[in-house]
């Protein structure tokens, strides 16, 4: 008995499928425990000065002798310090949800699917009182938009190197109260990478 052909819609919806199930595979990389490695990571606190350099400004020094001289603004500002500031990250990509975790277990949650975030005349519909982060995968990178409790911005590019046993983030930090971005390079090396 001959077979019955396939429809054309059944393999159509197979083709669109192949892209959506290799994209997961790669970015999937991106999981596990990372640290930075300080020798090929920006000092924050030069960019930070160099920031207000630009835009007119004298940096005040912050706290003299610390390593750490800017951190620990407002509370509308924390996002700031944990992304430019922590030493540990741990990332985990469960398609299309992000999650990254900080030192003192400070997280981030969203979505890197282009979502963006719904909002009302009165509001937005939740979480009106926390930073939110929207994402999208670029190829093999992925590109992170967020928003800070004090209304500026930030942008991120995760990109893996050296085989995806080093991370780096590429950061553009604008708070509000700033006139000039702070541009910043983190890189991280893999935790435990398997010999």
């Amino acid at each position: 008995m001959p077979q019955k052909p396939r429809s054309p819609s059944l393999i159509l919806a197979i083709i669109l499928c192949l892209p959506v199930t290799l994209l997961q595979a790669e970015t999937t990389d991106f999981d596990g425990d990372w640290i930075v490695n300080a020798e090929l990571s920006g000092d924050t606190d030069r960019q930070v000065e160099k920031a207000i350099r630009e835009a007119g400004g004298f940096p005040s020094g912050g706290k003299r002798g610390s390593k750490e001289r800017y951190r620990g603004g407002p509370a509308d500002q924390l996002l700031y310090d944990h992304i430019s500031y922590d030493q540990h990250l741990r990332f985990e990509y469960r398609e299309p949800r992000v999650r990254l975790i900080y030192d003192d277990g400070f997280e981030r949650s969203f979505y890197a699917d282009g979502r963006g975030r719904v909002a009302s005349a009165s509001g937005t519909t939740g979480g009106d009182r926390s930073d939110y982060s929207f994402a999208s995968w670029e190829g093999e990178r992925l590109m992170v938009e967020s928003r800070p409790l004090d209304g500026g911005n930030i942008s991120e590019i995760f990109t893996l190197e050296e085989g995806g046993q080093r991370l780096r983030v590429e950061l553009e930090l604008h708070p509000l109260s700033f006139r000039w971005p702070i541009l910043l390079v983190r890189v991280y090396d893999r935790v435990n990478a398997a010999p």
